[in-house]
C-alpha cells in the first residue's frame, strides 16, 4: 500500500470535486490501465477516484506525471507501508 498525494495539473472536465487528493493506492500507474485511489471522503465515508486508462508515465525520483484521455496529473509517493498477513 502507497501513501500519495494525486494533483490534476491539467483537465478538459471537472469530474474531481477537488484538485488535490490524499489518500492511498494499491498500485501506482500503469500504461492502459485506469489509475485507481481512496482516500477520506470530502462530505463523509470513503472516496474512490478511478482515471481513465493511463497513456504515458515520467518518472522522477518518488514523483510520477502521467496522461490520460482527458487530464494530466502529477502523483508523489510518500511511502511504502507493507501489508501483513496474520
Amino acid at each position: 500500500m502507497y501513501n500519495v498525494k494525486l494533483t490534476k495539473i491539467r483537465s478538459n472536465h471537472n469530474n474531481l470535486r477537488s484538485n488535490v487528493i490524499v489518500g492511498k493506492t494499491n498500485e501506482l500507474p500503469v500504461i492502459g490501465e485506469g489509475f485507481q485511489m481512496l482516500s477520506e471522503g470530502l462530505d463523509f465515508g470513503v472516496r474512490h477516484v478511478w482515471t481513465s486508462p493511463v497513456k504515458n508515465i515520467e518518472k522522477i525520483e518518488n514523483t510520477y506525471q502521467f496522461n490520460t484521455a482527458n487530464s494530466v496529473y502529477k502523483l508523489e509517493v510518500f511511502e511504502t507501508k507493507e501489508s501483513t498477513c496474520v
